[in-house]
């Protein structure tokens, strides 16, 4: 059997994270989406894995240079993910999942072992208006529909099992999707969801309800989402130490609950750990830093100097976090520096430099969500949508303030002393204009 990754499109809504990857590699507890579903597929008898996408596909088949069975695909400009399987020489049955999806193996396992058509649906946690949602009776599925009016939530598609006979459908899918309420429109796209619903008419699929959390990473929030579950699924399994021969401990530092610690680091003088807490390989915590329960910290990383990790963080590999600084919670990608007094609370993505004294606003003076800017739409987050949203070799400088919901481009420098609300573009330099009143003073001001 083979299993079809869908990749496609540019990951407008996820913006600034989809600039320079393919959202399907935004990293999930330090490793990128792809990589869990991939790691999820192998627990079964495959004989080929093709990922097929038009967007920043490089990098995909840069990582699994080194797996023979997954084959990479790189696309023209697609419009709809049913034109992907033009590029895909299927010859039997097969599995289809969309890469956007953080799924936990046991769940694709039930889809595996189906053999047969099947759908698989998850719970989605924002509003049904906001996606395609699955209609079912019982394990039934009955149709797809675009987009309810309402406010109830729905069922989304993960992936399914199909047989080759759906192909058909797929070939001649209407290049938009149909089966909408009155007065509300749909793009003109190609969508997997239109042919199932054709494929209905004539044939009847299954549906499984996945029993664990799954992630529809769309937008920016959804990273947030999507990490503190999975570090928190993965690290709760931990029930006992697991630490390195080489890893040095000093007695003065205090762990609690389970760890894991790669080999070559270090845990110095007077830190506090709670776990559980994974932590990679050759990376120093030293003198005072404080690291939270259920965080994930990568290879290579400096925590140090009375530093302070969240709760459900991810921190990446070649990360600094230095002198006082907090991190709140939340993600840094690769190689992020955090020095100085400082507080952040959110995601940046790679090599960002955040200058001493860079803070952000986590909450609201009338205690309420901000309101974001996707795409054109505006979108009311229920988690995460007070977090600050910095996108890759974002620099800024000293005393930067970010107010609750910020969201800053790639390639972008915020000068010293701005206070950044709103939404920065890409490639921008963003600093105060300040008028400075000069006065004389001097010696006979005190009276002499």
């Amino acid at each position: 059997m083979d299993v079809i990754i869908l990749v496609g499109g540019k990951g407008k809504k996820i913006w600034p994270y989809s600039e320079i990857r393919n959202k399907s590699m935004i990293p999930i507890s330090n490793k990128p989406l792809l990589y869990h579903t991939v790691e999820a597929i192998k627990r079964h008898q495959v004989e080929n894995i093709f990922i097929v996408g038009d967007h920043c596909m490089e990098e995909i088949n840069h990582f699994f240079r080194n797996e023979p069975y997954v084959k990479v695909i790189k696309t023209p400009e697609l419009k709809g993910s049913t034109l992907a399987f033009e590029y895909i020489p299927i010859t039997d049955d097969f599995i289809c999942l969309f890469g956007d999806c953080l799924v936990e193996p046991l769940d694709l396992d039930k889809l595996f072992l189906s053999n047969k058509n099947t759908i698989l649906l998850s719970d989605q946690v924002d509003h049904s208006h906001d996606y395609i949602i699955a209609n079912y009776k019982g394990d039934d599925l009955e149709c797809f529909i675009a987009h309810p009016r309402g406010y109830e939530k729905g069922h989304f598609m993960i992936g399914g099992y199909f047989k080759y006979d759906f192909l058909e459908c797929i070939k001649y899918n209407k290049g938009r999707f149909t089966n909408t309420k009155v007065g509300i429109g749909s793009p003109n796209e190609f969508i997997l969801e239109e042919s199932i619903n054709d494929y209905l008419n004539d044939h009847k699929m299954k549906c499984i309800l996945a029993s664990m959390k799954c992630v529809n990473i769309d937008k920016p929030w959804d990273i947030l989402r999507a990490n503190r579950y999975h570090n928190e699924y993965e690290l709760m399994k931990l029930r006992e130490n697991c630490i390195d021969a080489s890893v040095t401990i000093d007695e003065s530092a205090l762990i609690t609950g389970s760890v894991i610690i790669g080999k070559g680091s270090i845990i110095g003088r007077n830190v506090t750990i709670e776990g559980p807490v994974f932590i990679g390989e050759n990376t120093k915590i030293d003198n005072g830093a404080v690291i939270g329960k259920y965080s994930v910290i990568g290879d290579e990383c400096i925590l140090q100097n009375y530093c302070k990790v969240g709760e459900y963080s991810s921190i990446g590999n070649y990360c600094i976090v230095e002198q006082t600084a907090e991190f709140l919670g939340g993600v840094l990608m690769n190689k992020n520096y955090l020095y100085h007094h400082g507080e952040f609370y959110g995601i940046c993505g790679e090599r960002c430099d955040l200058g001493a004294g860079t803070v952000c606003g986590t909450l609201r003076f009338d205690d309420g969500e901000t309101i974001h800017n996707i795409d054109g739409r505006r979108e009311y987050p229920t988690m995460y949508s007070n977090a600050t949203y910095l996108g890759d070799f974002t620099r800024t400088g000293v005393g930067t303030i970010f107010l609750p919901g910020a969201t800053v481009g790639i390639n972008s420098v915020i000068g010293p002393g701005s206070i950044i609300s709103g939404r920065i573009e890409s490639n921008k330099l963003v600093y105060p204009k300040q008028e400075l009143i000069q006065k004389e003073w001097g010696y006979k001001k005190y009276g002499w």
